[in-house]
């Protein structure tokens, strides 16, 4: 009997996973002692994201091995329906007893219990791709404040004015050139990152050493190691409509420069890829993808 396992470090993200194959159990006994865990527990927050090895069953479940405080371990298992069990054991070979049942197809779950108050349980068990294009899901998260927060405003606006009796033309020209106003420029850095963008890809994660970028043409490998300093570019002021535009410059070592813009990845995102590298905030009023800047 073989299962796919994997294993998970501790600068790993929800999702990102190494070594992932398929297994006999004695493999995967191999696997999790030749593990480093006394290293990798080391200033490691007990969380379902942690250094693991974890095991996809057959049966569509998954059982997540990981460290617990003082030198114990944990064991997570993602049901079904969902539900996400854990049980805390002293030893090693006591979670080994456990997943050598999780092979024969036992019923393992006496004695855990489930944990409450997760969001998105199966990031934490499920590979995922980490791959970044413009997509539909991502321009609605990009545009949903303050674009369509402030068109819904103003469109509640102009419909009110239209109603108001002898003044709604005066109304109903003051809202739409009061939105063109605040909401114009926000389009405007829309369509500009979108049409630079539109035709890139992203694969990155925080754990992974090298990354791919990917124009129309050419499809390249970085290094993060190779990484001199990254700018991000945006507007400082917190109250300005266009602060949440923002471009982000990776500069290399031999003095090659990629840039990214916020419509593939938010700020957090980012920056969480990169752990280490040394980030410079710069001050741009008004910024666009332009080529030359």
């Amino acid at each position: 009997m073989q299962f796919v396992s994997k294993l998970q470090y501790k600068d790993c993200e929800p999702g990102e996973f190494f070594d992932s194959a398929m297994r006999t159990f004695d493999d995967t006994v191999s696997l999790i002692k030749e593990f480093p865990w006394a290293l990798q527990r080391e200033y490691t927050p007990v969380q379902l994201t942690c250094p693991s090895v974890t095991i996809k069953h057959s049966n569509g479940t998954y059982l997540k091995l990981g460290p617990f405080y003082n030198g114990k371990f944990t064991l997570y298992l993602l049901v079904r329906s969902g539900k996400v069990l854990h049980k805390v054991f002293v030893k090693l070979d006591d979670c080994i007893a456990v997943i050598s049942d999780y092979f024969a197809g036992n019923d393992i779950s006496t004695g855990f219990s489930e944990m409450h108050f997760i969001s998105h349980r199966k990031k934490h068990f499920v590979t995922e791709k980490f791959e970044y294009v413009v997509s539909g899901k991502r321009i609605l998260q990009f545009l949903f404040f303050p674009e369509i927060f402030l068109l819904v405003y103003f469109g509640l606006t102009i419909i009110t004015a239209s109603h108001g009796g002898t003044h709604q033309l005066e109304g109903l020209l003051f809202g739409l050139g009061l939105m063109a106003l605040l909401v114009g420029p926000n389009w405007y850095l829309f369509f500009n990152y979108f049409n630079d963008c539109k035709d890139i890809y992203l694969r990155m994660s925080r754990g992974h050493q090298k990354f791919l970028f990917r124009t129309k043409t050419d499809m390249e490998e970085f290094d993060k190691a190779d990484i001199e300093k990254v700018f991000i570019y945006m507007n400082t002021a917190s109250r300005s409509l266009i602060h949440g535009y923002c471009i982000y410059e990776i500069c290399f070592l031999n003095g090659y420069r990629i840039r990214i813009s916020c419509l593939l990845m938010n700020e957090y995102q980012f920056r969480g890829k990169l752990p280490g590298k040394e980030f410079e905030l710069v001050h741009k009023g008004f910024l666009t993808m332009k080529k030359n800047w």
